[in-house]
């Protein structure tokens, strides 16, 4: 009597997840874990900065009060976890060679009660917080537009703020650009000059350079995606200066197996600094990037 097997192409697909998990499980954590490397990270949050929460937002505002409360708890049990997990045989592993799990070590810690998500579906939109509030006149900078421009132009339809978009990819503006978009054939760099970028030389400005050509002091929303390049922009701040913008929304690319400390070090640069992370997304389209979105206390007081 003979036997005649049929598979489905759920089946299949179900067999080869298996054999995939099984792999991963027996052969990749056999694998050398990643060396030991000094990053900066703050303290825990101190006891006087918790009991002087209430001056961060305005008046007495109870649930701003304990939304603050709950930020800071969560950063506290952030660095717990990662003071844990960077030590000996407890250092995290990989899932495959450039895609660590650190992108989930890093949850919101702040909850924004007027946040929506801006642009398109998948890669390309933002989560903003509170863009309703925004106080006329506004200022947006957009780096990274990759020709799509849906982000700005349901920002432009839904407020009057003044945009400008940024590129030193492109020839011309975007076609699909709105109207009354400013656009600047340049990028954002840790140096103003040319530098190579995406295997060409590409004109490159830094932030203050480029706020001080176009006159401007603040950004209310600065939006970076620039495909790996954003670590550049990074390494340009300085940890004594303060950060010219309200908000801040960023695509993070791990393209390589040691980025894992720039985002440490991105994260904690940005607490030093007093910015709140509220939401995260992955990118649907390229699982190697994750969307962070941040707000600042100045903008928190703003918001009230």
């Amino acid at each position: 009597m003979e036997f005649q097997v049929v598979i489905s192409r759920a089946g299949l697909i179900q067999l080869i997840s298996v054999a995939a998990l099984i792999y991963f499980t027996i052969y990749r954590t056999n694998q050398p874990i990643l060396p030991a490397k000094i990053v900066y990270r703050p303290a825990v949050v101190p006891m006087e900065k918790k009991q002087n929460l209430i001056s961060i937002v305005n008046g007495f505002d109870i649930e701003g009060f304990q939304r603050e409360e709950v930020h800071h708890d969560r950063l506290d049990r952030r660095h717990r976890a990662l003071q844990r997990y960077q030590t000996g045989e407890n250092r995290l592993r990989w899932w495959w060679d450039s895609h660590p799990a650190y992108f989930y070590t890093y949850e919101p810690t702040w909850n924004c009660p007027f946040e929506e998500r801006i642009g398109r579906i998948g890669d390309g939109g933002k989560w903003i917080c509170g863009l309703d509030l925004l106080q006329q006149p506004c200022i947006i900078y957009s780096f990274g537009s990759n020709d799509e421009s849906s982000f700005e132009a349901e920002v432009r339809s839904l407020v009057g703020c003044e945009i400008h978009v940024f590129d030193p990819t492109l020839m011309r503006a975007p076609s699909n650009l709105p109207n009354n978009t400013h656009f600047h054939p340049w990028g954002i760099g840790a140096e103003t000059g040319m530098a190579p970028l995406q295997y060409t030389m590409a004109e490159l400005k830094t932030l203050a350079d480029t706020m001080q050509e176009l006159n401007h002091q603040w950004i209310d929303i600065l939006k970076i995606d620039v495909e790996g390049s954003e670590w550049d922009f990074f390494d340009y701040l300085d940890l004594n200066e303060g950060l010219p913008f309200g908000q801040l929304l960023v695509e993070v690319h791990m393209q390589q197996g040691d980025q894992i400390y720039d985002l440490e070090n991105m994260m904690a640069y940005l607490d030093e600094k007093g910015f709140r992370l509220f939401h995260r997304e992955l990118n649907l389209y390229y699982l190697q990037g994750m969307e962070y979105s941040f707000v600042g206390e100045q903008e928190i007081k703003r918001l009230g």
